[in-house]
């Protein structure tokens, strides 16, 4: 029979002292005996849940769940998985973790599904399926422990729902670049990515403002051991950075990749660049010829901040049998490091220029917005004709 312990740890005063250290009392709980939660679909279930990308903010389904008894006062944590069936919940997708046991349904948005959908599919090397047919079979259970011990949880009965999803987005581990243009809110704050889902995150980051105060790494928390800077030397290619450190002041370009690493705390900087533009519209590749990008932000369907670089081109007629309608994106005006289309993807009024690299606008002539979105984990670039 599985026994688990927790620490009571209630010491007496000056008196008792020595023997709370000695003989700490220890609460028991029996797995066998104790009760999961039990999960639940909040009002009427449906057969299938059809997810769509322009009502991505609406909530698709709430999951209620009982209490699970210990048998004795603790307090508990509660986090909610999800997994594909069958995945044994190998790598499954943490929805909400909750330590105030008055918590006890979550309300699931569409956005947010869809993308911890992707991510799934992506982890199992799966298609997104397009028919009711090929809907994923979704796995929801309750891992409930008492807090401090979460090696040993008791697991809810697994609540089984069906989802087809759309084509988007997946959802990473991220950390917040903190302090750009003076913002040091963690939600709206640009990021860096663990594609791997492991202790290193990297991604470009575009300074487009940096006032004196600098910028820090951190975990959507201002806790010591979840933020990150230090007294870096300017410009060092890599620095160790520390837990609660000062704001980071080294760095004066407009745009980095940065990686940084939680376990060894080494931050790294590269590809430092003071100018993104767009070359090649109208035939113009010359070393002057770059259309300035510029730097933006909006909220997304789901109300998270996108960060983007963008422009806006006019395409003109052809006279001389040249084509007009192609382009790159490219740095310093410098092709080392440009952005085309075998090395991103990308969406709307663009394809691929035949066996070449170079983006094509697919609408002929006239005015279109280009985008790029530099700070995703995965990153795209989108063209509108206006």
């Amino acid at each position: 029979m599985k026994m688990t312990k927790y620490m009571a740890a209630l010491c007496l005063p000056l008196l008792a002292l020595t023997a709370c250290e000695t003989d700490r009392e220890m609460a028991t709980f029996d797995s066998a005996t104790a009760t999961p939660a039990t999960l639940s679909i909040n009002g009427t279930a449906q057969d299938l849940y059809t997810l769509d990308a322009s009502n991505a903010s609406v909530n698709v389904f709430t999951i209620d769940w009982s209490k699970p008894d210990f048998g004795l006062q603790v307090p508990v944590t509660n986090v909610l998985q999800m997994d594909i069936d069958g995945k044994n919940f190998s790598k499954a997708q943490v929805l909400t973790t909750e330590t105030d046991v008055k918590i006890t349904s979550y309300a699931v948005i569409a956005s947010n599904l869809n993308a911890n959908i992707q991510t799934l599919l992506n982890a199992y090397g799966m298609e997104t399926p397009t028919t009711p047919e090929e809907a994923v079979t979704l796995n929801f259970r309750l891992a409930s422990f008492i807090t401090g011990s979460a090696s040993d949880s008791l697991f809810s009965e697994v609540l089984n729902v069906r989802v087809l999803p759309y084509e988007g987005e997946a959802i990473y581990p991220s950390l917040d670049v903190v302090g750009i243009d003076g913002n040091w809110d963690f939600a709206t704050s640009q990021k860096i990515y663990s594609l791997e889902s492991n202790d290193t995150y990297s991604g470009m980051v575009y300074f487009n403002s940096l006032p004196d105060g600098g910028w820090k790494l951190a975990a959507s928390s201002w806790d010591s051991d979840k933020n990150w800077g230090g007294d870096v030397e300017a410009e060092a290619s890599t620095a160790t950075l520390t837990a609660g450190g000062s704001n980071i002041t080294a760095y004066s370009h407009k745009s980095y990749n940065v990686t940084f690493n939680r376990s060894t705390l080494v931050l790294e900087m590269s590809q430092a660049r003071d100018y993104w533009g767009v070359i090649g519209i109208n035939n113009k590749w010359g070393t002057s010829d770059d259309i300035d990008l510029a730097f933006g932000q909006e909220t997304d369907a789901s109300g998270q901040t996108q960060y983007y670089l963008s422009a806006t081109v006019e395409v003109q007629a052809s006279t001389d049998g040249s084509t007009h309608d192609t382009f790159k994106i490219r740095p310093d005006h410098d092709w080392d490091g440009e952005i085309n289309a075998d090395n991103i993807s990308y969406e709307g009024d663009v394809a691929k220029d035949g066996s070449s690299n170079n983006f094509k606008l697919t609408e002929g002539t006239g005015q279109y917005e280009i985008k790029w979105y530099f700070n995703k984990a995965e990153q795209k670039v989108t063209v509108t004709k206006q």
